[in-house]
């Protein structure tokens, strides 16, 4: 009665994580070890915050899951302590929270990912985590466009405003005489 309890709360465990792999682009491998419970809680209430997912999962359920999910590519980065994590729509954000904890909790150890749909080693991972954040590269973009825009409306200005101070000239000149 119980031995197929196991099988079915497993089969169960890898259709709930293949459907959070396939609806996500972006996943990131990590190992832990020697890290505390209440920092392990601290990422995942920070990475919640970045809008993504994260659970420890097993070996072999995590390597079933990545095989039907089509990421099969990612089965050699699972070993040890695996520590997913799927990204939410801001991936440099995910990427930036993990190396950022990494950093101060050397057991924590980023090791790729699958980032838009392609694979990323760590060191892909830690480029990601430098880049500045949406908001940032959005008002870089905006600037972008808008730097032609006012330098054609200074170019127009600066036409008209030295037609009037020739205007203002010959007034002045004609006043004197």
């Amino acid at each position: 009665m119980y031995e197929n309890y196991g099988r079915k709360c497993k089969e169960i465990m890898v259709e709930g994580i293949t459907d959070q792999l396939k609806e996500s682009p972006d996943l990131f491998v990590s190992k832990f070890s020697s890290i505390p419970a209440n920092e392990m809680d601290r990422l995942r209430k920070n990475l919640r915050k970045a809008g993504a997912g994260c659970f420890v999962i097993k070996n072999s359920i995590a390597r079933v899951a990545l095989e039907k999910a089509n990421l099969s590519t990612l089965s050699k980065l699972i070993d040890g302590s695996c520590f997913l994590t799927i990204s939410g729509s801001d991936v440099a954000l995910t990427s930036k929270t993990l190396i950022d904890f990494s950093k101060t909790h050397p057991g924590l150890a980023v090791e790729g990912g699958i980032v838009s749909g392609r694979l990323a080693d760590a060191g892909m991972v830690k480029e990601l985590a430098s880049l500045p954040s949406r908001e940032v590269l959005l008002a870089w973009v905006v600037g972008g466009i808008k730097s032609p825009i006012t330098a054609f409306v200074s170019v127009l200005t600066a036409t008209t405003r030295s037609l009037l101070y020739a205007l203002k000239g010959v007034i002045d000149k004609k006043e004197k005489k």
